[in-house]
């Protein structure tokens, strides 16, 4: 795979998440974007419809590939699976599909938040509860 595929409909969130330099996305890396959808939409990714090249994959750094190539890892029962679970095309489409959730979480804080303030805190709380359900108590 040549490139990492957003849902079209959720470019013009993204550019007025940039716009308006909401959680710092005026600075912030197509990938880098990419990567913060993929973590809100990890426990329940959906099949991503209208794809839209968003991120080459060649732009990715190797602790970026890693990270995305770990994906599907916690999903495997057991060691003959692993194989299947380490492929990267197969975890870039998992990423993908994570995304489409991710945006959708984000569309959602963004929209419903008084303020980037709200949105802000929303957003951590949001992250430090998939990190402590994925990492911590796994």
């Amino acid at each position: 795979k040549d490139r990492l595929y957003i849902n079209k409909n959720y470019r013009d969130l993204i550019n007025e998440l940039k716009e308006k330099d909401v959680l710092g996305f005026e600075t912030a890396e197509a990938k880098e974007i990419f990567l913060i959808a993929v973590g809100l939409g990890v426990l329940s990714p959906t099949p991503i419809q209208y794809r839209d090249g968003y991120v080459r994959t060649s732009y990715l750094k190797t602790y970026e590939r890693a990270m995305l190539s770990s994906l599907l890892l916690s999903k495997s029962k057991n060691d003959d699976e692993i194989d299947d679970y380490a492929d990267l095309d197969k975890n870039i489409d998992y990423s993908e599909n994570c995304a489409e959730t991710g945006f959708k979480i984000l569309e959602d804080l963004y929209r419903n938040a008084s303020s980037t303030d709200i949105l802000t805190k929303r957003l951590f709380f949001q992250l430090e509860y998939l990190y402590q359900k994925n990492i911590v108590n796994h």
